[in-house]
């Protein structure tokens, strides 16, 4: 029997299978008991509160995945399940994977209808609104396609296409709708991060420039145009890049300047945090860290958060005129990635070895509120500004914090 875990909730009682049951409840803004671990009081100091929780009997959900109107996960059966995220009610649950394969990603195409779990031995292939599983290939009626080049990441969605880094050392630009790769470009050794597509402003008449960014695990980070897939610019680091890549373009132009600047923020195991140009892969700035650096810097306009391990969450100019970059502050008592901010513009960090979620002043860094989130597993924001928090418990709980109003 499921244990209301919440008082003054409305609970719906849904059933997947014998084996299988969920109950959603919404929760009030009145709440003063906890959560699945949670302190309401904290929730409230921190300007959250818990919007929903629905608990499954399945356990161990993983590769949760957001998309405008739904929240996917998987299974410890291989099931891929989809809720509605606005309510927390589970839609259907569809049994793909074998426990043979790891599933690496999610990804949905809207105008299809179709939902694409990649692998790294398949493509599995369900329908979106009922979560039954197809083939989109002519002819056959597998639903799942098998993979000559074996994904090492999650794919990348652009347009209709899905592009992931294989084992080998590959981009590989795959359609899923017929099966066909459309195009490989090999950057290295073995590709270890999720492929990035950066866009920036290329010359007055506001002509854009788009390139998927991958990176090696012998250090080549390898920029392609999108529509030419043509190289663009490359260079080989002395160490892995892990994290994938992220980037930018000024707000305002700098003085001298006719564009504004766009640029690829790259850390690198070889403790290195650096910018290049978007453009030409030119370096514009770079420092030394004190450790390798394990996570993708967070970036918000002129400001750039990143995770040093072994120094805390530190804070650079995104933009500086100077080679060697320029430090704003080190929080050194924070220890997580930044993955959000809230309506006042303050920094949500998630910390996955303590458990904690810590509420940080942007400008100076200092911690004004932490809740402990002992029961969490994984920890993601809905948006990088202003996102709706989703807990999954070690219990197999979703639970959707949301920013309280004003």
């Amino acid at each position: 029997m499921l244990k209301r875990l919440m008082t003054k909730t409305t609970a719906t009682l849904l059933c997947l299978t014998a084996a299988t049951c969920m109950t959603a409840y919404t929760a009030t803004a009145d709440q003063n008991s906890g959560v699945a671990g949670l302190s309401i009081s904290d929730l409230q100091k921190a300007g959250y509160r818990v919007d929903w929780i629905n608990q499954t009997s399945t356990g161990d959900l993983r590769l949760p995945t957001i998309t405008d109107d739904s929240f996917y996960a998987i299974n410890e059966n291989d099931h891929l399940i989809r809720f509605n995220i606005t309510t927390g009610e589970w839609l259907w649950s569809s049994a793909i994977g074998n426990n043979v394969f790891d599933l690496l990603s999610i990804n949905e195409f809207q105008d299809s209808n179709q939902v694409y779990v990649l692998s790294d031995g398949v493509l599995y292939i369900t329908n979106t609104l009922t979560g039954v599983a197809s083939s989109s290939l002519a002819g056959s009626t597998k639903p799942f396609q098998a993979l000559r080049w074996v994904p090492n990441t999650s794919a990348l969605t652009t347009s209709n296409t899905l592009v992931y880094g294989s084992s080998k050392g590959d981009l590989v630009w795959l359609n899923p709708k017929t099966g066909i790769v459309t195009s490989r470009y090999q950057i290295g050794n073995s590709v270890c991060s999720t492929p990035v597509l950066a866009e920036g402003i290329r010359n007055v008449n506001g002509r854009s420039r788009n390139l998927i960014i991958g990176t090696a695990a012998d250090g080549a980070v390898i920029a392609i145009d999108r529509d030419s897939l043509l190289k663009e610019w490359g260079f080989k680091l002395t160490a892995a890049v892990t994290a994938s890549v992220n980037y930018q373009t000024n707000p305002s132009i700098l003085e001298g300047e006719t564009l504004p600047r766009s640029s690829v923020f790259i850390a690198g195991q070889d403790q290195y945090l650096r910018a290049v140009d978007l453009h030409t892969g030119q370096p514009r700035w770079k420092v030394l860290t004190t450790s390798p650096l394990e996570n993708s810097p967070a970036i918000y306009g002129d400001v750039l958060y990143q995770r040093i391990p072994s120094n805390g969450l530190a804070c650079y100019e995104t933009f500086p005129n100077d080679y060697a970059g320029k430090l704003k502050w080190t929080a050194e008592d924070v220890h997580g990635n930044v993955i959000t901010t809230t309506s006042q513009g303050r920094l949500v960090c998630w910390d996955d070895n303590t458990k904690q979620l810590q509420i940080l002043d942007s400008h100076i860094g200092t911690v004004t509120a932490s809740i402990l989130l002992p029961t969490a597993k994984q920890v993601l924001a809905s948006d990088t500004t202003n996102g709706a928090l989703f807990i999954l418990t070690e219990d197999g709980d979703i639970i959707r914090l949301a920013l309280r109003e004003k």
